[in-house]
């Protein structure tokens, strides 16, 4: 989905405000505590409070480095956009990278608490790991081309798409899958891998195809052009934009008894119901005359 800029920013700017409020708690913790008489002897004494007190000092130092690097991306990428509304799908994929990061620092803080040395822990489960890493392979997969649909701009949250033979709107990506909502709002999941290995179609958001149909005896003489030139006679004395609908009109069928027309045109979304209905109101106006 394309987002107005206003709108991140508004985001963004809370996100900011809630970085302060770390960044207060943090230099308390790192400033004030230490120079409090009671509250030093309490912690320092105590080496359970200690490690307490270490591993606060690091989940809350390392919390605002990620937050920080998470801010000046988010704010370079606003800043690069040129136009006036731009794709969610990076700050969906950078606010998906910073909360990895946290969880990474969280469990290493938790390894301080318990006097753990995260390096040798971690050498002293090599083995282990290796088969964690073996056994959990599809599902790192699935999350790394999550993260490359974060960062593609081929779609976006919002936009209709077509992933083999489902067809929805894209309301989610995740780390393991794509969440589309087709015309009954039934959720789609479809896994990451699926993705790449499937052909996907994204329809234009900014243009929706309007087709109409209409038949006429066999034996009334009239061409495709003709047809064209009244449909856009009457659409132009309704106001309408002719040009920028890109309206056609072929011959789609030639059946036993009758000739039946197709005409296409394009238009913004939100005004598809109305241009339908005003193409159905020229094609009776069209064969009212014929009729005369």
């Amino acid at each position: 989905m394309n987002f107005k800029k206003s709108a991140v920013q508004v985001v963004e700017n809370e996100k900011r405000k809630i970085f302060l409020i770390k960044l207060v708690v943090f230099l308390v913790l790192v400033i004030l505590i230490p120079i409090v008489p009671f509250l030093n002897d309490f912690i320092f004494s105590n080496s359970f409070m200690y490690q307490f007190y270490s591993s606060l000092i690091f989940l809350f130092g390392a919390n605002l480095i990620i937050s920080l690097g998470r801010i000046i991306a988010a704010k370079f990428y606003i800043r690069r956009i040129a136009e006036q509304r731009i794709h969610g799908n990076f700050l969906l994929g950078i606010t998906w990278i910073s909360n990895i990061l946290n969880v990474i620092a969280f469990l290493i803080a938790f390894m301080f608490l318990f006097a753990i040395k995260p390096l040798e822990f971690l050498t002293s489960l090599t083995i282990v790991a290796a088969a964690i890493a073996i056994l959990s392979k599809d599902y790192v997969t699935n999350m790394i081309n999550g993260l490359i649909i974060m960062f593609t701009n081929q779609f976006s949250l919002g936009d209709q798409i077509k992933i083999g033979e489902h067809f929805g709107r894209l309301s989610d990506i995740t780390l393991l899958n794509l969440v589309l909502k087709n015309d009954n709002e039934d959720s789609i999941i479809i896994p990451n891998n699926l993705v790449f290995a499937a052909q996907v179609v994204n329809q234009n958001p900014f243009r929706k195809k309007v087709q109409v149909y209409f038949e006429v005896p066999l034996g009334t003489v009239i061409s495709t052009q003709e047809v064209e030139n009244e449909i856009s006679s009457y659409l132009l004395d309704q106001g309408e934009d002719v040009a920028e609908m890109e309206l056609s009109v072929s011959l789609a069928e030639l059946l036993k008894d009758c000739k039946k027309f197709e005409i296409k045109a394009f238009d913004k979304p939100n005004n598809a119901q109305k241009l339908e209905k005003l193409l159905k109101e020229g094609i009776l106006k069209f064969i009212d005359e014929i009729k005369k």
